[in-house]
């Protein structure tokens, strides 16, 4: 069969064609492979400057099919970007600090509105407390009780100033020295940290029990 001729059936049969190339793809898949890459080497610099060319001149539908790309797929944009982040963190630094630098005023705006947003707000919150939390049991050395070490009760509510759980400390030295309810740490405070007063105080209510 002269190629003239294959030429000629492969115009009129353009579908048979296909049909054959995927069966043979399929069924040789080494062979495809090895043609290929035969077919890129003696042709590379061909291929590329043939892609450089295409690039430059579809540039504006390059652009709106990778935002379309962009759009469809936020999980692979999101993944790609931290892979990057990951691989060229001091370029990433850069291009971050320049783009601040140019940006300032949007990046500000920006930020308002996405800490406005009732979703990040409850994130921060939740994200604070148990900052809070962590530093309040690291300066006293226990983790949070769940009821008061002194009188023995379960906060109310769990609010600022309704029965919490605080961390007490000394006013003069500063001193941090354990877990006590509101009620309690109040009361300290009310006698100055006096030990003098207390014992008088237990004195007045044994007396007049």
């Amino acid at each position: 069969m002269s190629s003239e001729y294959q030429k000629e059936w492969r115009k009129k049969n353009p579908e048979k064609q296909k049909e054959y190339l995927k069966k043979y793809q399929e069924n040789n898949p080494d062979k495809v492979k090895e043609s290929r890459k035969k077919y890129y080497y003696s042709h590379q610099r061909q291929l590329i400057d043939g892609v450089k060319k295409w690039n430059r001149e579809h540039s504006e539908l390059r652009r709106k099919a990778s935002l379309e790309w962009n759009k469809n797929n936020p999980e692979k944009v999101s993944l790609n970007k931290k892979a990057y982040r990951k691989r060229n963190p001091e370029k990433h630094r850069e291009w971050m600090k320049n783009w601040l630098e140019k940006n300032k005023e949007h990046y500000i705006k920006k930020r308002k509105e996405y800490f406005q947003r009732p979703e990040v707000k409850k994130r921060y919150k939740e994200y604070m407390e148990k900052w809070h939390l962590t530093r309040r049991e690291n300066l006293v050395g226990a983790p949070k009780p769940e009821i008061c070490p002194v009188c023995g009760r379960s906060p109310v509510g769990g609010k600022r100033g309704k029965g919490r759980i605080c961390v007490d400390h000394c006013h003069t030295t500063g001193k941090i020295r354990g877990w006590l309810c509101d009620d309690c740490n109040v009361a300290l405070g009310r006698v100055d940290d006096r030990i003098d007063i207390l014992k008088n105080l237990i004195k007045y209510l044994t007396k007049n029990l």
